[in-house]
């Protein structure tokens, strides 16, 4: 169906040509990036990331003006984990529209997923200046600061959002991993439980707290969470992973060992993705994923 979707714009636009019709080529060829720019939403929120992003630079070749395509491009690289090219493909955005708040944001976003957190806050905070109750910003301003291990401040951002919005999920996942990283266990472990046994409750937000678990050494509690979601034996393999991540922690400062920053735990081989805007595609534990992971930020931009 997909390649029969194609096939049939780039008919229109050959016949367009051919017969020298009324409709231009630049008009023809603007309708067929747009009919592109759907199915490649569409993919990209199905998690086809990867032939979204084809269609993506096959649109913007036919309509290369189209700052917003320009810019939703660029969050999909992000979320690619193709960070170079999203900021070379966001800085055209920003060579256009310097004081756009969307193309801020979304270069805050990839500087944080380059774990360049001043970086971000730089773009970030303007934006912030100007809305100080989006929480998006608010939650990734938090991020930000405990990617420096400066967890009391982030958790202040968190809180701000959670004031403004108390059931705004990723800002109380957050929070409660800030604590964890504090060291602050008992505490992101109560917060993460009551997510669990809401009736609501994600595949995420049992990913959350079966990583505490795993920091504080309950393994057993972990697997009986991962028991919802895998199969035996990648729960053998997360398991497995939990307990390299407790015994690979970076602690950064000896007067205070229950505490590292999110970079150190990073640097540890950690595969946290802290990722502005969804869907993600690999978002969470499969067959074909091994190994810990956990999405900061609200999903959605």
């Amino acid at each position: 169906m997909f390649r029969k979707t194609i096939v049939m714009m780039l008919v229109v636009l050959g016949s367009a040509c051919e017969h020298g019709s009324h409709v231009s080529l630049g008009e023809a060829g603007q309708k067929t990036s747009e009919s592109l720019l759907k199915v490649a939403k569409d993919l990209s929120a199905s998690g086809d990331l990867v032939t979204a992003s084809r269609l993506y630079r096959q649109a913007l070749t036919l309509d290369p003006d189209n700052d917003l395509a320009t810019l939703e491009y660029a969050g999909l690289l992000r979320k690619m984990n193709q960070l170079d090219e999203a900021l070379e493909v966001v800085k055209i955005c920003g060579a256009k529209k310097p004081d756009c708040p969307k193309v801020k944001v979304e270069t805050g976003s990839i500087y944080l997923a380059k774990h360049q957190p001043r970086e971000a806050r730089y773009f970030l905070e303007t934006v912030l200046e100007k809305e100080p109750e989006n929480l998006i910003i608010l939650n990734a301003m938090g991020v930000s600061y405990d990617l420096e291990g400066r967890h009391k401040q982030a958790q202040l951002y968190y809180e701000k959002a959670l004031r403004l919005e108390s059931s705004y999920a990723s800002a109380q996942a957050n929070k409660a991993l800030s604590l964890a990283l504090q060291g602050e266990h008992a505490k992101a472990i109560s917060l993460l439980e009551k997510r669990v046994e809401r009736l609501d409750a994600s595949l995420k937000d049992r990913e959350n707290l079966a990583l505490v678990y795993g920091l504080t050494g309950q393994y057993e509690k972990a697997a009986n969470l991962y028991g919802e979601d895998l199969s035996r034996q990648d729960i053998q393999r997360n398991i497995a992973y939990l307990q390299t991540i407790r015994s690979n922690i970076v602690y950064d400062q000896p007067e205070e060992p229950e505490t590292m920053t999110l970079e150190s735990f990073l640097q540890g081989g950690q595969t946290f993705e802290r990722v502005l805007g969804a869907p993600v595609g690999k978002e969470s534990l499969s067959s074909q994923e091994a190994g810990a992971r956990n999405q900061f930020l609200k999903k959605g931009l």
